[in-house]
């Protein structure tokens, strides 16, 4: 990787999607219900609650499949469109997924796990 490439854009990538399974604040949110009421989770709590229909329905059918160790809880994001390589609800995604700024240390892992170059 060039050091003096300098990354301004998710597209085309999705390498911090690649192993999350699903949003993770929303997963703790579903399944711990005492999170709702944690200050530390109330700006995703609020974004739950107004989650889209079909992020929704994503969502629910893979906490689902978790309850029932029937997914692969460190797969691909199921937000994530593999075949573009975003995330379909970029928007409404949750604090860890925010927190996570294009080209800072954090991204420049998932690329390099991922084998993603950012000079292509």
């Amino acid at each position: 990787m060039d050091e003096l490439t300098t990354i301004t854009t998710c597209e085309g990538c999705g390498a911090c999607c690649r192993w999350q399974g699903a949003p993770p604040d929303y997963v703790a949110l579903a399944l711990n219900e005492h999170f709702r009421d944690d200050p530390s989770f109330a700006e995703d709590f609020q974004r739950f609650q107004n989650l889209p229909a079909n992020a929704k329905e994503l969502l629910d059918t893979y906490l689902l499949k978790f309850k029932e160790n029937a997914v692969d809880k460190n797969g691909p994001c199921v937000w994530l469109d593999e075949n573009l390589e975003y995330c379909l609800f970029y928007e409404h995604r949750p604090s860890s997924c925010r927190s996570l700024i294009v080209g800072d240390g954090g991204c420049l892992v998932y690329r390099k796990m991922f084998g993603i170059d950012p000079s292509e």
